[in-house]
């Protein structure tokens, strides 16, 4: 149960970042930085860091999707 909370924090987080644009990508950005930083940095660096992947693959993809045509950023 424990071993599942990063895995588990880090899926909802990516979840709220990929959601809906309606508020400023300031806003909406602030404290994901350190919530995904606090998450992967404590993976075993030994290992093969599936959180780390997985994170990176999400950012990635989410910063290649195109913007919906009404996007506002104010």
């Amino acid at each position: 149960m424990l071993q599942e909370m990063p895995r588990s924090l880090l899926a909802q987080g990516l979840e709220l970042l990929s959601g809906p644009r309606n508020s400023s990508v300031t806003r909406r950005a602030s404290g994901f930085p350190m919530l995904f930083l606090c998450i992967v940095v404590g993976e075993d660096p030994a290992k093969s860091r599936p959180l780390l992947s997985h994170c990176i693959q999400t950012l990635l993809a989410l910063a290649n999707a195109p913007l919906p045509r009404n996007w506002d950023q104010t």
